[in-house]
């Protein structure tokens, strides 16, 4: 916390704080959006809006996108566009209830998984995951075999050592970030063999509000790890900085060695 009281660090966190309350407020207004199930009935659905198989660029997995707590997919909107103008044909998002444990989320993921990959007929998924998303995530592979049907995961703002903001959580799933509560620490030392088939990343700020201390959002394992100085916790949706490095670890071939670490100067 000594950190925090450095008078050079303060005008960087109260305007990157600021940012991150209007991408909040964008994301309220979002909210309604996602409750349409569109990815929902596109995977329940007999049509499929492109095959893989018939891609040119086959190297772009299908790309799935996962939201964070208490949110839905409607978080996606922006990164979604950018994507599919990028040119990955196949981007869904899903949305999760955060009245759920992450275990149930992540049961609710492989069957997701399995219906992206049967109707696109491609061999495995890219996964983007928000804020506790990434948690599903990372429980899905390595607890759930998703390790043979991911190829890369890379977490944004996801309390990948939990969040001492547990304290005020009202659900399950949110108790579940207590950095020294049994689901943190069963993910950060059990079955991290199986991250070796997968390339994984995270992205981060140094000044994110939601996951305290900031550097929880850091993978405790060797991992691409790359650190923003430009937004916060709600800003890695929408920042276009983000997306360029997106860009960039979509193009990483799976067990390539780590990227170099960025840090931000708050020293």
């Amino acid at each position: 916390m000594g950190s925090l009281l450095q008078w050079n660090w303060l005008p960087r966190i109260g305007a990157v704080t600021v940012k991150d309350f209007f991408f909040l407020w964008l994301a309220g207004i979002f909210y309604p959006i996602g409750l349409v199930p569109w990815d929902r009935l596109k995977l329940e659905g007999n049509r499929v809006a492109g095959d893989w198989r018939k891609n040119k660029d086959k190297e772009k997995n299908p790309v799935l996108l996962i939201h964070g707590y208490f949110h839905n997919g409607s978080a996606y909107l922006l990164l979604k566009h950018r994507l599919e103008k990028a040119g990955w044909r196949h981007v869904y998002s899903i949305n999760l209830s955060s009245k759920k444990t992450i275990e149930q989320s992540a049961e609710r993921l492989a069957e997701d998984v399995d219906k992206i990959l049967h109707q696109t007929g491609a061999h495995r998924v890219d996964v983007i995951a928000h804020s506790m998303g990434g948690l599903v995530a990372r429980y899905y592979v390595q607890f759930l075999e998703g390790y043979k049907k991911v190829e890369r995961c890379i977490t944004l703002a996801c309390p990948n050592q939990g969040t001492e903001l547990y304290l005020f959580a009202v659900t399950p799933c949110g108790r579940q970030l207590n950095p020294r509560g049994q689901f943190i620490t069963k993910i950060n030392q059990d079955n991290l063999d199986k991250l070796r088939y997968i390339y994984t990343a995270s992205v981060w700020s140094a000044y994110d509000l939601m996951i305290l201390p900031s550097e929880y959002a850091r993978w405790p394992q060797d991992t691409a790890d790359i650190a923003i100085d430009s937004v916060g916790h709600w800003g890695l949706l929408y920042s276009s900085e983000v997306f360029e490095a997106l860009q960039r670890l979509l193009g990483e071939k799976s067990k390539l060695p780590a990227l170099r670490v960025v840090r931000p100067n708050v020293a």
